[in-house]
């Protein structure tokens, strides 16, 4: 079995066929879905591989991330290969944990697969041992990063952090709340997106509430070490915290209720990021969502475009919106 009896059962020409197995735009959708049909009907599967020394193009995307298991990076991943698959494409999925070593060798399979782009996921990937790397790739592969930047230019999504912090602290002084603070992770821990929205809580402090000092808290999000920092934010007279997601936001309304405080009455709460994780706690969390699909669209544009030879918008912001639930 194969192309030409694809072609003479279906009633159209090879370079028809060849289209359709390429998922391109010039073929009308009628005419897609017949021979796809006759495809299935015959049983025939194209190789892959002729397919990818035919048209230089194995419709192959890596996608790296160094989680798996984290909510952002699932979640992500779920909707390129949604998305991807749509256009023709399979996914390669790497989890690289957060070794330098893991994310250089993953490049380096990726590109001995001949895979057409590469997406990486994860502020994990803005830190200078791998960003060293992309000007170097970026001349072999299309590169788009999802919530990190590169010094080189590579092309990259990335949330207006700065202005998720202005609308949320905008809403709480509207709230009547004086003091609010904010809560990353250790030092050791901190990527790229907890700066910036640290810095961005500083800048929109500064703006909303004037005189006075921004109070930032770095700790490990767990109970025991959540029970401490309640202690010295009392001292500070805080009424209001703001976080780097929801999932850390969600521990310390667990050790509020240890101590038997509520949320919104004893202290308003804030997350990060609006995963399902603000809507399984009671109360719901107030957070900033993210608009991960809208990243996820826009990635897959670049990188789509650049397959095609064409330039692309180097950095492009994706405005948050806060969601307001529970704990305001």
């Amino acid at each position: 079995m194969n192309i030409y009896d694809v072609a003479k059962q279906a009633g159209v020409s090879t370079t028809t066929v060849s289209r359709v197995m390429n998922g391109s735009d010039k073929v009308s959708e009628k005419t897609m879905n017949k021979v796809r049909k006759v495809m299935a009907e015959l049983n025939y599967a194209p190789s892959q591989i002729a397919v990818g020394l035919a048209t230089n193009s194995t419709k192959t995307i890596g996608v790296m991330l160094p989680d798996v298991r984290d909510i952002f990076h699932a979640t992500v991943a779920f909707l390129i290969e949604r998305k991807m698959s749509k256009r023709g494409y399979n996914c390669i999925l790497c989890n690289t944990s957060e070794e330098d070593r893991n994310e250089v060798d993953y490049l380096n399979s990726l590109y001995g697969k001949k895979v057409d782009g590469i997406i990486l996921v994860g502020s994990s990937y803005h830190k200078k041992s791998i960003d060293e790397a992309y000007d170097q790739w970026e001349k072999k592969i299309p590169l788009v990063l999802i919530n990190a930047l590169s010094t080189t230019g590579t092309a990259s999504v990335i949330c207006d952090e700065k202005d998720g912090m202005m609308q949320a602290l905008a809403h709480l002084k509207k709230r009547g709340k004086k003091h609010p603070v904010f809560v990353r992770e250790t030092a050791d821990r901190q990527k790229r997106s907890s700066v910036t929205k640290a810095n961005g809580f500083t800048e929109a402090y500064k703006e909303i509430f004037g005189a006075g000092e921004a109070k930032i808290y770095s700790c490990q999000p767990n109970k025991e070490e959540y029970s401490r920092l309640l202690e010295e934010i009392h001292k500070e007279a805080a009424d209001a915290v703001l976080f780097t997601n929801d999932m850390s936001c969600a521990v310390f309304l667990k050790s509020m209720e240890a101590k038997g405080l509520k949320a919104p009455d004893d202290y308003a709460l804030i997350g990060f990021n609006n995963s399902s994780i603000s809507d399984i706690t009671t109360p719901a969390l107030t957070t900033i969502d993210h608009h991960v699909d809208a990243h996820c669209e826009k990635a897959i544009e670049k990188i789509y475009q650049m397959i095609q030879g064409k330039a692309v918008e180097k950095v492009t912001y994706i405005r948050p919106d806060l969601v307001i639930k529970e704990t305001t």
